[in-house]
């Protein structure tokens, strides 16, 4: 979570919070399961200051209403993480995708190359057409991220304006910054 988020929170699950206004008209919920996990990453990568405080908790006194186990728990956590992750750093995470795609589909390509050039018998062409398969699938998906990066900015610009009108709306005013 600490490397997803950007922050040194050391209880990322726990409910308990409390936010600057300005940190409150930054943040915008995104996620229906987990609003702890969703502010947490929001504020680290919008650059908000995030300070963990340890506290004392009291024991458990009957099982808990929101989960029903700990793989559930485990599982929708995970879950919400991931979403966010790729919410925030799109290209990131399709490159990652599309990596092994692209380098399978390049080793087929050598491969059908070598044995070509080497022995000029092209015994290996199922290589090639595997391996420029791959490739197109590994294209594909970078372009998906790319083109996941550009709506991300478009976001970035929308939750200013949302930002600047909840400011506005609440009488704070806006500056303008040049």
């Amino acid at each position: 979570m600490r490397r997803v988020s950007g922050t040194a929170v050391t209880d990322a699950v726990s409910g308990f919070r409390a936010y600057t206004r300005e940190a409150a008209l930054r943040l915008t919920l995104l996620s229906q399961y987990s609003y702890t996990l969703d502010t947490i990453i929001q504020a680290g990568k919008l650059g908000l200051i995030v300070t963990s405080v340890p506290i004392a908790t009291n024991d458990p006194t009957r099982p808990s209403r929101l989960q029903r186990n700990m793989w559930h728990f485990i599982k929708a956590q995970a879950s919400t993480i991931l979403r966010l992750y790729v919410f925030y750093e799109p290209l990131r995470t399709f490159t990652y995708i599309a990596a092994p795609f692209v380098l399978m589909g390049s080793a087929l390509l050598a491969r059908f190359l070598y044995f070509y050039i080497t022995t000029g018998v092209n015994r290996f062409v199922q290589s090639v057409s595997i391996g420029i398969g791959l490739l197109v699938v590994g294209v594909l998906i970078f372009l998906v991220g790319v083109q996941s990066d550009v709506a991300s900015k478009h976001r970035q610009l929308t939750q200013e304006v949302l930002y600047r009108l909840r400011k506005r709306e609440l009488g704070g005013g806006v500056k303008d910054e040049v």
